[in-house]
């Protein structure tokens, strides 16, 4: 009987955690901390829009619908988070 040693499955690059560094980090900590600085609350939300929801980066990958899927669910945030900074409040507290 021959045994072969079985390989991990390793993740796509779609599952795979944003890319970050210390400042993107101080900056999350600090905005749910409610301390954030205007910069701070800058970067983190550009890292959440660009990093962890790749807004601006192509979804597709040929030939695997699972990486193509799990993309469009981190690009779906992104979108609802970019809606809602468009929006216009006035427009809302008239509407309730």
């Amino acid at each position: 009987m021959v045994t072969r040693a079985i390989k991990p499955l390793l993740p796509s690059a779609a599952d795979a955690p944003a890319g970050f560094n210390i400042a993107a980090v101080a900056a999350l900590k600090a905005v749910y901390g409610g301390i954030a600085s205007d910069h701070q609350q800058k970067l983190a939300m550009d890292w959440i829009i660009k990093q962890a929801a790749q807004i601006g980066g192509q979804s597709y990958r040929a030939g695997d619908s699972h990486a193509t899927a799990f993309l469009e669910g981190r690009r779906f945030v992104g979108a609802q988070i970019l809606s809602l900074i468009g929006m216009d409040i006035n427009a809302l507290k008239d509407d309730t």
